[in-house]
């Protein structure tokens, strides 16, 4: 193999590795009850990690803090994790449970999100 296949056999690797990490952050419209209230929301998942974009364009963060559990039951894959809720104006801290039957909850003194067609 010559140099310039090589070069270009590496720049092919590089664009589809760009391609798969702009993929696991793909956005998405769902339902999702915030505080029991239902909403649609705009959601944007990379790894661990969720963006929520409300209709009324308020944005919240998810972000993992420290290690998951991961859980498997019957069939059920669970994932909790620790994460840093950042709302509009404030933040708090919380947990987000993503189950491969349930979807996913995001929940905190203050807040629960549910999103059950974000399953895990």
């Amino acid at each position: 193999m010559t140099s310039t296949n090589k070069i270009v056999g590496l720049l092919i690797g590089i664009s589809l590795q760009s391609f798969i990490a702009i993929e696991s952050r793909a956005e998405d419209t769902t339902s999702c009850l915030f505080n029991g209230q239902q909403r649609l929301c705009r959601v944007e998942v990379s790894g661990d990690d969720l963006t929520l974009r409300l209709e009324d364009n308020r944005t919240i963060e998810v972000q993992r803090r420290g290690r998951c559990t991961d859980r498997r039951k019957e069939g059920i894959t669970t994932r909790s994790c620790n994460v840093r809720i950042g709302l509009p104006d404030d933040f708090v801290y919380g947990l987000i449970v993503r189950s491969s039957q349930d979807g996913t909850k995001i929940s905190s003194p203050r807040l629960e999100i549910k999103l059950p067609e974000l399953a895990l």
